[in-house]
């Protein structure tokens, strides 16, 4: 069985359990995998599980075994004493009343008279007081001008950290910014990489990562931002 991961660690823990965290079992390392400069994995790493199933099923028959409830003998039960009849009660007899004349019978039962029914009236609802929209339209305004372009604040962070991570790559180069509405845009002075492929791969990276600082820090989305980098060449 085949399986893959970020790292070699993380592909044979992946395959151990796939293959249900067998006790004995030889793991083959095909392909270590290959990361870049800024610790991103390229390659996955491969990795090659191989155990006996009979093995596994063994203990696990053993352990049903012992977990198995003991039957206990079961003890008679015991006679309850029989419980002494309370003498029933028995109750006086009434006597009959004579019964009444029809006629009389009649002239108490009357039938009471139907009432007329009202109808029932539907309760209105109430009307609630609408409030002028101009008040909503206010309340937009200052939101919607705010996202319109990169703020000083932002700039600022984004150029404190930009320079963090090439101290971090020892390449301290310094650069330049200009806003465009939503567009930000860093000049390097020099190059980062002699490769132009290397320096756009590097460029990519460095971008995404300012941007994830950038939304974690201020917790906003950041919807129609940019941020792009280049070099004097």
């Amino acid at each position: 069985m085949l399986h893959e991961a970020s790292s070699v660690s993380k592909a044979i823990e992946k395959a151990w359990t796939d293959a249900g965290k067998p006790s004995e079992f030889t793991i083959k390392v095909l392909e270590p995998g290959e990361k870049n400069f800024l610790g991103m994995s390229k390659r996955p790493s491969i990795v090659s599980i191989s155990y006996d199933p009979k093995r596994q099923t063994a203990p696990a028959q053993d352990t049903q075994k012992k977990d198995a409830p003991k039957l206990q003998p079961q003890k008679p039960k015991q006679e309850q004493p029989a419980k002494s009849r309370t003498p029933e009660r028995k109750e006086p007899v009434r006597q009959q009343r004579p019964a009444q004349p029809l006629q009389a019978q009649t002239e108490t039962k009357k039938t009471p008279q139907a009432q007329p029914i009202k109808p029932m009236q539907a309760p209105q609802p109430k009307r609630q007081p609408q409030e002028p929209q101009h008040q909503g339209l206010a309340q937009q305004e200052p939101q919607s001008a705010e996202s319109l372009a990169w703020q000083n604040e932002w700039v600022e962070f984004v150029g404190t950290e930009l320079k963090a991570l090439l101290a971090t790559l020892q390449k301290p180069v310094s650069f330049s910014t200009k806003i465009d509405k939503k567009s930000l845009l860093i000049t390097f002075d020099q190059k980062l990489h002699e490769e132009s492929q290397d320096e756009r791969a590097m460029f990519v990276s460095l971008s995404y990562l300012l941007m994830q600082f950038l939304k974690r820090t201020h917790k906003k989305k950041f919807r129609g931002f940019q941020l792009t980098l280049n070099s004097k060449r």
